[in-house]
């Protein structure tokens, strides 16, 4: 009977602990995009092809999953702060990694469900999960 009653014990406490992570992790991943929807979208979508325009000043942070970002200079703040070639509004962001490519620039915003924007160079094919202005994407 005693057994019974931790394996209970234990399986109420394992529950728990999960419904709080997953309702943090929501909560947390709500905040960012509202973060994100509050932005002046011009700004950033400047910033963006800014970072596209300097792509060979950035010195590339990321030396694994080249699969995902093949053909990317990738700036994480896991290795060193965001200096100051990286656009203030993007900085102020305070992104997980940043994906610069040669038509458009990924901004992870390092959360669960990943939020991200996207922000396209003049002529590039854009997607993404939301237009915010024509060239900056939401995306999640």
């Amino acid at each position: 009977m005693k057994m019974v009653h931790v394996i209970t014990s234990v399986s109420v406490v394992f529950f728990l602990s999960l419904f709080t992570f997953v309702f943090v992790v929501r909560n947390h991943s709500a905040n960012v995009r509202e973060q994100i929807y509050v932005q002046d979208f011009s700004t950033i979508l400047h910033a963006c092809r800014e970072l596209i325009d300097n792509r060979a000043m950035l010195a590339d942070d990321w030396d694994h999953d080249r699969v995902v970002h093949k053909h990317a200079i990738v700036l994480t703040r896991k290795r060193r702060p965001y200096d100051v070639k990286i656009p203030k509004p993007i900085r102020d962001l305070n992104p997980y990694y940043i994906a610069v490519y040669n038509d458009h620039v990924f901004i992870n915003m390092g959360t669960a469900p990943r939020n991200g924007i996207l922000g396209f160079s003049t002529n590039a094919t854009q997607y993404g999960t939301v237009q915010l202005v024509d060239g900056l994407w939401f995306w999640n």
